[in-house]
């Protein structure tokens, strides 16, 4: 039988993916590949809820207003959002382990600075750093599941990242409400530089090249800032970016609404925020075991719907004057809402990146990354005990989703 000299090279690109790589030979990722992925986006989580039971440590030791202190949240995701915005354009020209392993080692040096930062404004500038150069995991490992996985697959696999990657949302609250009292602030950045220094070992010893397959016959070539033309990138994008505002606003009310409002301890703080997390490993849990079968937009679907239960709940709480003891029941919604947004929305749009997954994946990591940077001083502009202005943002976010859920609507056949 003769084989074509195309056939040839498609074999030859084929083969790579699934002979002893991170793939199996039924298409589904290796446990040590998704660990990997997931340790590489763990700045993310520790470095934004760690802390968070510190937050009035912080105010104390400094002197300042809780708006000051929720800056140093703030210019930690201004930094992830324009650092995805370097390191994915170049993951696309150099590969994608050597922009990897500049990021992290930088992040390790950031970390160490922020610990032993002597003033609130060196603090935000190290976070500043921290998140830069922390974002090269973030915005790397989402462009590697693209190279590897399209679809279906690819939600489920951002799916079951986010549950490996819940860890963090669980563990680092608790972890800070624990290490808060007995060593401070500085005591829990520091246990941060330590785990830095993790994910740089991990990005040295555990990742590996991915071997670049080449477009689809027939289908576009992203390039660069061509992706924003695609509608469908963009609305799915922004969908990721919507919720992620959410969910902004909620991580930093949080601290705020349960200790303030509520009355419970930077422990009792950290519990409550664990309780949320669990939700939203629960919901990505789902989602990963019924995407195949239902697909990522009817999932997406679902997962929007939740989000209105949770609005339409909390913004009936605040506007009636309830009980504060009553708001975890809403946030418990709009934590889970997430579980069946994020991976699916993300995987919708890379499906239209091909060709250029780092650069799709900076994008969808600027976007969000801003948004939840506006938002979270935003939620505390009515004071440390009201919840206003996190359900007007609840709101807002949830019917932007909407909007976009509707412009990327698949065409007609």
């Amino acid at each position: 039988m003769t084989v074509s000299r195309a056939e040839a090279r498609s074999t030859a690109t084929r083969r790579p993916r699934n002979a002893g790589g991170p793939v199996r030979s039924d298409g589904s990722a290796r446990p040590v590949f998704l660990l990997a992925l997931a340790v590489l986006a763990t700045i993310s989580p520790f470095a934004t809820d760690m802390y968070l039971p510190a937050f009035t440590q912080i105010t104390g030791e400094f002197e300042v207003t809780a708006s000051a202190v929720q800056l140093t949240l703030t210019s930690f995701l201004v930094g992830v959002a324009a650092g995805q915005l370097v390191f994915g354009p170049l993951s696309d020209r150099f590969g994608r382990k050597p922009p990897l392993l500049v990021g992290t080692a930088v992040c390790v040096a950031a970390s160490a600075v922020a610990a032993l930062a002597p003033s609130v404004e060196v603090l935000v500038g190290a976070r500043l750093v921290q998140g830069f150069a922390g974002a090269a995991g973030i915005v790397i490992g989402r462009a590697i599941v693209a190279d590897l996985f399209q679809g279906a697959e690819a939600a489920r696999i951002f799916s079951l990242l986010a549950v490996l990657g819940g860890i963090g949302p669980i563990a680092a609250p608790l972890f800070g409400g624990f290490l808060a009292d007995p060593l401070g602030w500085r005591g829990v950045m520091g246990v941060l530089c330590a785990l830095t220094v993790g994910m740089l070992l991990v990005a040295v010893f555990l990742v590996k090249e991915p071997p670049r397959t080449e477009t689809p016959p027939g289908a576009p070539r992203a390039n660069g800032l061509g992706v924003l033309r695609n509608r469908h990138f963009a609305a799915h994008g922004l969908i990721k970016m919507f919720g992620y505002m959410v969910l902004m606003g909620y991580i930093a009310a949080s601290p705020f609404i349960f200790q303030n409002m509520i009355g419970v301890g930077p422990l009792g703080s950290g519990l409550l925020f664990a309780l949320n997390s669990v939700g939203l490993i629960s919901a990505n849990s789902l989602n990963a075991r019924l995407v195949r079968r239902f697909g990522p937009r009817r999932m997406l679907f679902c997962g929007l719907w939740v989000l209105t239960a949770a609005a339409v709940l909390l913004g009936v709480l605040v506007a009636a004057s309830l009980p504060a003891y009553l708001l975890p029941i809403p946030l418990v919604l709009l934590v889970g809402s997430m579980g069946l947004i994020f991976g699916n929305a993300v995987a919708l749009a890379m499906q239209h990146t091909r060709g250029a997954a780092g650069t799709g994946s900076a994008f969808i990591g600027f976007s969000q990354f801003i948004g939840g940077a506006a938002v979270a001083p935003l939620v505390g502009l009515a004071g440390e005990s009201s919840a206003l202005p996190l359900a007007a943002v609840v709101l807002a976010g949830c019917a932007a989703a909407w909007v976009c859920f509707a412009v990327g609507r698949p065409a007609a056949p």
